[in-house]
């Protein structure tokens, strides 16, 4: 039954997608090297146990990678994206025999209790509702023991609302130098900088209003002369529109973001990298499961 969707055009057609996207994508999209460095300092926490085992949120490439140099560690990505998953591992760097993959949601968790050493993620959280995090916590700490770690990284919106930014200022720096905009990590954090701007964040829901603010940019660039091309290359991606299905996106403040974390785990350690200024934009946790 899987080698039928596999062969399926649409399965095929969204393989390809993934796979051409990460292939180009750059920090903070995807790990950085420090980053994956700071996982790796929770592998080497587990590696003198006896059968240590990895649980993997998600089919990154980047910490796959990582995890293929230690050959005693039984990995378990959980992944129900298929096509996802095939994108990635084509493009990781090392064949890791002892990897599996579990096909299923991360809200379903199907292990046992006390199954992992460690549970590493990067932007897991991102793509689950807000409602649904408490739930995420609940399983990953089940199926982690009691001395074991977790990983994780988390969208944290607070350095962009304390540097606020206006869609004039966005143009007129469009205008003064485009070619600041052929960046996609400029690209990325002066757009999260819009953050700031009245109605487009709400602190009750913790949702930035991604598709508002896109409309509103190229309502404003329109007026100011720019053409659709010009337009399109201030987006996060070539393809990046107005059209999307999920008009909120949901990037919490430090504050709740650590209250919700500490509900369930005890923070050992915290990492931010400093490649760019748009490096802020994720936090990185080193936790054990509070007891």
């Amino acid at each position: 039954m899987l080698k039928q969707k596999i062969d399926n055009p649409v399965w095929q057609k969204k393989e390809e997608w993934w796979y051409n996207v990460w292939k180009n994508v750059e920090p903070p999209f995807c790990p950085s090297k420090r980053e994956v460095m700071f996982y790796e300092k929770a592998v080497k926490k587990i590696l003198k146990r006896k059968n240590p085992k990895v649980l993997v949120l998600g089919s990154t490439p980047e910490i796959r990678d990582m995890l293929a140099k230690y050959k005693k560690l039984g990995v378990y990505i959980i992944d129900a994206d298929v096509p996802v998953y095939r994108a990635m591992t084509r493009l990781m760097k090392r064949n890791n025999k002892q990897e599996k993959l579990v096909i299923s949601d991360w809200l379903k968790m199907p292990f046992e209790n006390d199954s992992f050493d460690l549970s590493l993620s990067h932007g897991a959280f991102s793509v689950i509702r807000l409602k649904n995090h408490e739930k995420l916590y609940k399983n990953i700490k089940r199926v982690i023991k009691k001395d074991g770690y977790v990983v994780m990284s988390r969208v944290n919106v607070e350095p962009f609302l304390k540097e606020p930014i206006s869609f004039k200022q966005i143009i007129d720096k469009y205008k003064e130098d485009p070619k600041y905009f052929k960046n996609f990590q400029n690209r990325i954090y002066i757009l999260y900088q819009l953050t700031s701007q009245p109605g487009l964040y709400n602190y009750k829901t913790q949702c930035f209003k991604y598709q508002a603010m896109a409309r509103k940019l190229k309502d404003y660039a329109k007026k100011q002369g720019l053409s659709e091309k010009q337009i399109k290359s201030l987006y996060f991606t070539p393809d990046f529109d107005t059209n999307l299905k999920c008009d909120d996106t949901e990037i919490q403040t430090l504050k709740r973001l650590k209250t919700m974390i500490k509900k369930h785990f005890i923070i050992k350690e915290t990492y931010q990298d400093a490649y760019h200024p748009v490096a802020k934009i994720f936090v990185h946790f080193l936790c054990q499961p509070r007891k």
